[in-house]
């Protein structure tokens, strides 16, 4: 198991992304902190992974509240004596025309993700020093995608992760801290079709569009976005660090 013993904090887990990669570490032998705004949300997949022999933590936060991160996590760190690994998995893109947007409306959706992934790394990383071992994971959508306009405000914060990746690991790197960005697309989550939905297109329309400008000819699953996650996640991906890693099924 490439995860024995490690301790993983993952949030957002009431996505399809946060759990499967849940799911694929508590295989893998990881002890887990599962944190997201729904109370009943984390504990229901924390019961799946008891039924899988894992072992989790339930816990509610919201990820723009500086104090309920920090409390979270230390409520991990009693119980498992540190923490190893930080998934950053919160996609929740909300869509507005820039001349339709309100304050409030960019401002949600830069805490949520940018703010959030601030909160929560600067949590795990006081538990991480001293540790000779620490990862990060942050995962995000390509502004790019073939679907969506309107979404100047998660463009922005996507961008912030993805800069904010690549200056932590020059920071961190001291510390055998990696910190690394997975960039998603053509993966079948309920995001994707949602946002696809919005622009008229169906499920059979998106496998037949991933044939037309995928290399691979077909949608992704959050199960193989998770296999990359554990890679990240393991000692043997010692030497990566600052990368933002396309899983997309092509360039």
């Amino acid at each position: 198991m490439q995860l024995k013993d490690r301790v993983a904090v993952i949030t957002s887990v009431s996505g399809d992304v946060g759990q499967a990669i849940a799911l694929r570490f508590a295989r893998e032998g990881a002890r887990l902190g599962l944190i997201d705004d729904s109370y009943s949300v984390s504990a229901s997949l924390a019961e799946k992974i008891k039924k899988l022999s894992g072992e989790a933590v339930p816990l509610a936060a919201d990820l723009t509240d500086k104090e309920q991160v920090q409390k979270a996590f230390a409520a991990v760190a009693e119980k498992y004596k540190r923490v190893d690994i930080l998934v950053n998995a919160t996609i929740r893109p909300k869509n507005r025309p820039l001349m339709e947007m309100s304050e409030s409306a960019w401002q949600n959706t830069v805490d949520v993700h940018l703010t959030g992934v601030f909160n929560c790394t600067q949590a795990a990383i006081q538990y991480m020093f001293g540790g000779d071992f620490g990862r990060i994971i942050n995962i995000t959508i390509p502004v790019q995608d073939q679907f969506d306009d309107g979404k100047v405000n998660y463009a922005a914060a996507s961008g912030g992760i993805e800069g904010l990746t690549k200056a932590l690991s020059l920071e961190l790197g001291k510390y055998n801290i990696t910190v690394n960005c997975l960039t998603i697309d053509f993966i079948d989550t309920t995001v994707f079709r949602e946002s696809a939905r919005k622009k008229g297109y169906y499920l059979e329309d998106l496998q037949k569009l991933a044939i037309c400008l995928n290399p691979l000819r077909r949608l992704g699953t959050v199960e193989e976005v998770a296999a990359v996650a554990t890679f990240l996640a393991s000692g043997e991906a010692s030497f990566l660090t600052g990368q933002l890693i396309a899983v997309r099924g092509g360039p």
